[in-house]
């Protein structure tokens, strides 16, 4: 019996490979898993030292670049994605400078930087954490390689979301780290370094938005998270 073929789709090369590499999960994808997720290092999410702001920026060079050290994106196109200003985007990149997370080479007036990207997940999965960097919190520089190395998938869509905060965002990548059932909503809240208060007021974001389903348990009263978009090997 043949295999029904993989839908043709316009799609970013790092998404049409996925397609290939696991045709029976992707090939009735909606739109937004089409649009490809970002594999954000846990060091980064949960990193004390950085902005909401600083996190997604990251992001968005880690969507340009997908697997290679370094993109050169203008700030206007970074900031197009999330509906910011190049004053606030430059506010963002200085800082993941300062904290050890990239470097930045200008290239001329007329030309955009050159973002080298010091915190990444390379080829096979490794993620690459610098020697060096004041933004590392002690906990990743001293621990294992699973807590060093660890990344979540976050869908390219929600980036790409300019209705949707950071922090939002954010809480979904915390939730996608925790999996289904997670830990308290207290716990979580510690994780993003926010008031439980503002961690429910993005859940409920999310919720909105489509993006999470948040069901209770009929034992006990636990929380489960659903998220509606997913990336399975």
């Amino acid at each position: 019996m043949n295999e029904e073929p993989t839908k043709q789709i316009n799609a970013p090369e790092h998404v049409r490979s996925m397609l290939q590499r696991y045709p029976s999960q992707l090939k009735d994808a909606d739109d937004i898993t089409l649009r490809g997720f970002v594999q954000l290092p846990r060091v980064v999410l949960f990193s004390q030292s950085l902005s909401d702001g600083d996190k997604i920026t990251h992001l968005l060079l880690l969507s340009f670049a997908w697997q290679h050290p370094t993109c050169f994106p203008s700030q206007g196109s970074l900031g197009a994605m999330r509906g910011k200003t190049d004053r606030q985007m430059r506010r963002n990149l200085k800082s993941l400078q300062d904290n050890g997370f990239i470097n930045i080479s200008q290239n001329g007036s007329a030309r955009a930087n050159t973002y080298e990207i010091l915190c990444r997940v390379a080829k096979g999965g490794h993620v690459i954490v610098p020697d060096r960097g004041e933004g590392f919190d002690i906990e990743f520089q001293d621990g294992d390689d699973f807590s060093i190395g660890g990344f979540v998938q976050v869908p390219v869509a929600l980036l790409e979301d300019t209705n949707l905060g950071d922090g939002a965002i954010l809480t979904y990548s915390v939730l996608a780290d925790q999996g289904t059932r997670a830990p308290s909503q207290q716990v979580m809240a510690d994780q993003r370094g926010i008031r439980r208060p503002a961690f429910n007021a993005q859940v409920n974001e999310l919720v909105k938005k489509g993006y999470l389903e948040v069901r209770k348990e009929s034992w006990g009263g636990t929380l489960t998270y659903v998220r509606r978009f997913k990336f399975k090997k």
